[in-house]
């Protein structure tokens, strides 16, 4: 496959951080580092900014460490495939960071080799998912395939569904959800994900790239109004996430070719 991922690291060690952007062999692992950052604060404005495919952070740093920077980074964006390198071996971080979808747990010090083991590993497994990309619409079976089991939900995702697509225009958290269904917001995604497939964070995701994609099919709306429509703030952090559901920038909508011209209609002059 000739995908490149995207890669954003995190450490408050500067030589740490140096050694792996410096050591690792980004070319065989088909990645390219986007950024670094010694803070949680810069970091979390790197994710936002270059919405990577991976992110690599240390969990104890100033700002916002590592699990308080992944619960942030999940409410915006839950695809990131992420790798935490740590120099505390304790149960308790490993479990949390696990229960937020890491992918793998380094003890530092780390050798080359473990991160790009690690990093080979959790490729693999991402490429091994089912994708919904084969013809036109990337998004739009993974949607129906979900939207089609509705009846079998609990309630409450029921409910969930039905409140984000009522508000598809503004920005909808799980704490929104939990709130709303009176249970907790790890409980209110470990039940959404168990019973759809897909967590919560990327289904909003899909459904707003899947409305954009739909308005962008009018010419006569702009990009720049599309994204605010759809509670985009950040016209930068719609575009990022836009090229990479679809692949292309949110001005190229190729998935929709323009209308052919009837040759039987006459011209009027």
């Amino acid at each position: 496959m000739d995908r490149k991922y995207t890669v954003v690291i995190i450490d408050d060690n500067s030589i740490a951080l140096k050694a792996i952007t410096t050591t690792t062999d980004w070319e065989k692992l088909r990645c390219r580092v986007v950024g670094t950052a010694t803070d949680g604060i810069t970091g979390l404005d790197l994710v936002k900014e270059h919405a990577p495919d991976i992110l690599i952070t240390d969990i104890r740093m100033p700002g916002y460490d590592g699990l308080q920077l992944v619960r942030l980074i999940r409410e915006r964006n839950d695809d990131v495939i992420v790798v935490i390198i740590s120099g505390y071996d304790d149960f308790a971080y490993a479990r949390t960071a696990m229960q937020l979808g890491v992918e793998d747990y380094l003890l530092k010090p780390v050798s080359k080799e473990a991160i790009e083991n690690a990093l080979a590993s959790v490729i693999a497994k991402h490429e091994k998912k089912p994708s919904a990309t084969k013809g036109g619409n990337p998004i739009q079976e993974e949607l129906q395939a979900i939207d089609s089991k509705a009846e079998t939900y609990s309630l409450i995702v029921r409910d969930a569904i039905r409140f984000l697509d009522q508000n598809i225009s503004k920005n909808i958290s799980q704490q929104d959800i939990a709130t709303r269904a009176n249970v907790t917001p790890w409980y209110f995604s470990r039940l959404f994900k168990r019973e759809t497939g897909i967590g919560f964070s990327r289904y909003v995701t899909l459904k707003k790239m899947n409305q954009a994609m739909i308005l962008l099919e009018n010419p006569q709306n702009k990009a720049t109004e599309v994204a605010r429509n759809l509670g985009f703030q950040d016209y930068s952090y719609f575009f990022h996430v836009y090229k990479k559901v679809f692949g292309h920038a949110p001005t190229e909508n190729k998935y929709h070719p323009k209308k052919e011209k009837n040759p039987y209609e006459a011209d009027e002059s």
